[in-house]
C-alpha cells in the first residue's frame, strides 16, 4: 500500500511539474508577443 501510494504521488508530482513548465513557457511566449506589439 505504501509503495503504491508513494508511486502515485510521484506521478502526480511529475504531472504537476510538466503543467507548471508548460504554463511558464506559455507565459514567456505571451510576454514576447506583448513586447513585439
Amino acid at each position: 500500500m505504501v509503495s503504491a501510494v508513494s508511486m502515485f504521488g510521484r506521478i502526480i508530482i511529475m504531472v504537476i511539474k510538466d503543467m507548471v513548465q508548460q504554463l511558464l513557457e506559455n507565459i514567456d511566449h505571451l510576454v514576447v508577443i506583448q513586447e513585439l506589439v
